[in-house]
């Protein structure tokens, strides 16, 4: 249903931090954060283990430490420690999605990695400027994004409803 191999702004630059920050994108849960080294980090938002939300657990360094069995998945996804076992799975990590920073948003690949260019962002540098005089923000709403579309792309109504 949605175009997954492009970019997304999944948040303002501002709003990650050293803190765990819950998004739906695409209808897929995601959990970002920033690392100690600066960069974003974006992971599927559902424990390897019992599907429980990351983003309800905490952050412990560099990783995201799971609030329901403790187990704890660094950076790229893979389980780094699980509290009752020594051995850990290869099979036990969640999906990591490519995240990069241009212009003040945090940009998010929600399909094949190996289909990913940079090149793609688009350019909102002006977004960034010290002469842009504008306002950057979002405004959630609870409706089906076909209708934002529609109001957007139909100028045509401008004149009759607004």
């Amino acid at each position: 249903m949605f175009i997954r191999n492009a970019w997304y702004v999944a948040a303002l630059s501002a709003e990650i931090t050293h803190a765990l920050f819950a998004r739906t994108m695409l209808g897929d849960p995601v959990v970002l954060f920033r690392r100690s080294d600066g960069e974003v980090t974006a992971l599927d938002d559902r424990c390897a283990h019992r599907q429980v939300p990351l983003s309800m657990g905490r952050l412990k360094g560099d990783e995201i430490e799971c609030g329901y069995h403790g187990l704890r998945f660094d950076g790229t996804g893979q389980c780094v420690y699980i509290p009752s076992q020594a051995t850990i799975p290869t099979r036990a990590c969640v999906k990591r999605y490519p995240a990069r920073e241009r212009h003040g948003f945090v940009w998010l690949w929600m399909g094949d990695p190996a289909l990913l260019d940079e090149a793609a962002i688009p350019d909102h540098s002006i977004c960034a400027s010290p002469e842009f005089a504008g306002q950057v923000q979002y405004i959630h709403i609870g409706t089906d994004y076909r209708l934002g579309v529609d109001n957007l792309l139909d100028l045509s109504h401008i004149a009759f409803v607004h």
